[in-house]
């Protein structure tokens, strides 16, 4: 068998939907081949044949998911915008008003179809004075978002698990926390005071990067790809993993590095959860794992609810653990100075995400 049978056929399934698509699915064809066909082309540049392995199992995976995702019209989401609607009171006075999200291919002359927030179809009338602002709402461009910050989670997390971004060669997990709230509780058991007041507080880091991105966003819309809602936290994800560079390189300062890394990883984690329910959850993977197991158990008893979030936690494994196999040969060549790369993809995210997405999932 040829080396390259796999390959193509990923490929097939990929791209060849052209009696089953829509015209709206067609049109994210390209975007699709283009996830294909990356890791093919930095083949050219990257001798590691291990390191290209990874690249392509982190292509291959959210091809899959995407694709079989759009190919069928029955499961697609509706695109939907927000409408600001602006009215003169009685009293002359000029209110501004945002309505819930509205499916703008049920829209007509006289009526709009509402879906709030709870889910539940209303009907709002047709104002004479609004101005429409577009906000894209899918479930697939949040997928997307999800599998790109899962990789940028697990790149930081083998970089603070490999010893060689900090000057006095200590390691310390900073996205999965699970193994921290052990170790802290048997440093206290123990009498090992410095272990439990470190692991106590890079597990205060991780909670208080998640209350910032909760304060930053108190009211998540679902699967809504907005600058205005995740932009911020972002922001911040990146000023944190930047800055932690410079700590890391300070033997005195180390701990202090590993506090921000673990802050930036529970605005990720938050960010990624309240925007798609839950569905993905991009910088702890011990409740995927199980749910994998669970759904795989159903499906060979003939239940197959929830194959597709098993599709959706496998790409966001695979994108984690991709990061993380990145991170063993940068972090070696490039030290900690290689952090500025995922300070980089959460600016890029925070700023350039939403245009990217309506471009291809609008």
């Amino acid at each position: 068998m040829s080396k390259h049978f796999f390959f193509k056929i990923i490929f097939y399934k990929t791209i060849h939907f052209k009696k089953k698509q829509t015209p709206h699915c067609r049109s994210k064809q390209k975007s699709l081949i283009v996830l294909f066909l990356s890791p093919l082309l930095l083949k050219m540049f990257l001798r590691h044949r291990f390191i290209y392995a990874a690249l392509m199992v982190l292509a291959v995976t959210p091809s899959i998911v995407l694709a079989e995702r759009t190919a069928n019209p029955r499961q697609q989401r509706n695109v939907f915008v927000q409408t600001t609607v602006k009215t003169i009171s009685k009293d002359g006075t000029n209110k501004v008003e945002s309505t819930p999200l509205v499916d703008i291919k049920k829209n007509d002359n006289n009526n709009v179809a509402v879906l709030s927030r709870g889910g539940k179809v209303e009907k709002a009338a047709k104002s004479s004075s609004s101005s429409m602002s577009s906000s894209l709402v899918s479930q697939s461009a949040s997928i997307l978002m999800g599998l790109i910050l899962a990789l940028n989670s697990g790149f930081i997390n083998g970089c603070a698990l490999s010893g060689v971004v900090t000057a006095d060669g200590s390691s310390q997990a900073v996205a999965a926390v699970t193994a921290s709230w052990t170790n802290s509780a048997m440093g206290l058991a123990s009498g090992n005071m410095a272990k439990f007041g470190f692991l106590s507080k890079v597990l205060g880091s991780f909670i208080f990067g998640s209350l910032l991105a909760g304060y930053l966003q108190p009211k998540p819309t679902q699967f809504l790809i907005s600058t205005s809602s995740y932009g911020l936290p972002l922001l911040l994800a990146a000023a944190f993993t930047g800055l932690s560079k410079t700590f890391l390189e300070t033997s005195t300062s180390v701990k202090l590095g590993f506090y921000l890394l673990c802050m930036a990883n529970g605005i990720n984690n938050s960010v990624t959860s309240t925007m798609t329910s839950n569905l993905c959850r991009t910088s702890h993977f011990t409740g995927i794992s199980s749910d994998m197991g669970t759904f795989l158990g159903q499906i060979l008893r003939g239940n197959t609810t929830n194959l597709f979030k098993l599709k959706v936690f496998a790409a966001l494994a695979a994108s984690f653990w991709t990061g993380g196999f990145l991170s063993y040969e940068f972090s070696k060549t490039y030290g900690a100075s290689i952090l500025y790369v995922p300070a980089a993809v959460y600016l890029l995210m925070a700023v350039g995400y939403e245009n990217f997405a309506k471009s291809v999932f609008a």
